[in-house]
């Protein structure tokens, strides 16, 4: 909350006094977001048109309609670390080393880019503008499902010119950890998991649970033939109010081990489908 204040004020200088202290700030707007930065226009151009290619992307699969933001969306982009080092959000009074969030508010959301860390502020900006999307799809999801669909968007790429967009590449990262990894989380315990759960906020263990989150939602939406409508017959089921539990063993069945064990096959694959979009 503090970060946010801290932008939302920084954001009010920059835009009702940019000829005066703010004049190496640049504004620009593109059809959904609001850019302003101490970057250069050409970096904010960029950005900009990465976020409306995800946009894009993201809606076509989701349908566009449920993706409408009631609120702006305002993308403040700092030129480097040291710009950008006031604005880091803080966990335990030090700060985050991230190259980009997101916060949700009740009238903006906002979005901060460190613009020298970019390749890692993609991915981060696409995981959490992922949850905001999914949350006006589908509503309220368990952690393993909100944290897996995110991780499944974070990886976008394009190419051709940006007229190709790939959705699901595997995440390298997540892979060497769950490969890495003794065993994985039985299911019964990954779906006990909540955002105040120790899991989810504790160091190595979040990352694996993001991990393993990512690889359950990918296994269901890219890996299997048989399980293939599943995930979607699950969050059907929990907007009807059926309990967690009961709408997971309803959709992919009784048997939790069975899908443990499909799991831990499916991460040691070499090769993994992705969804490409012309």
């Amino acid at each position: 909350y503090g970060a946010m204040r801290q932008l939302v004020l920084l954001l009010g200088l920059c835009l009702l006094a940019p000829q005066t202290a703010w004049a190496k700030w640049t504004r620009l707007s593109s059809d959904h977001f609001v850019f302003v930065g101490d970057a250069s226009e050409r970096e904010l151009r960029t950005i900009a048109q990465r976020l409306e290619q995800f946009r894009e992307v993201v809606g076509r699969v989701l349908g566009d309609g449920t993706i409408s933001a009631p609120v702006p969306t305002l993308v403040i982009v700092f030129q480097n670390d040291r710009s950008f080092a006031a604005y880091r959000p803080v966990y335990q009074g030090k700060p985050v080393e991230t190259g980009g969030y997101f916060i949700g508010g009740e009238d903006a959301n906002v979005i901060a880019v460190n613009a020298s860390l970019i390749a890692e502020s993609y991915g981060v900006i696409f995981h959490e503008y992922a949850h905001f999307m999914l949350a006006s799809a589908v509503g309220g999801t368990p952690v393993w499902v909100s944290e897996g669909l995110a991780g499944l968007y974070e990886t976008f790429e394009t190419s051709n010119g940006g007229r190709t967009a790939f959705i699901g590449k595997p995440s390298l990262q997540n892979l060497m950890l769950l490969r890495a990894s003794t065993q994985l989380m039985p299911t019964a315990q990954l779906l006990a998991v909540e955002h105040d759960s120790s899991q989810y906020n504790e160091g190595d263990r979040r990352g694996l649970l993001y991990a393993q989150s990512w690889a359950l939602v990918h296994y269901l939406t890219f890996g299997s033939k048989e399980r293939q409508g599943q995930l979607s017959k699950f969050l059907v089921a929990l907007q009807q109010g059926v309990p967690d539990d009961e709408a997971f063993t309803r959709a992919f069945g009784p048997d939790r081990r069975q899908l443990d064990a499909e799991l831990r096959s499916y991460v040691g694959m070499a090769t993994f489908q992705t969804l490409r979009i012309e």
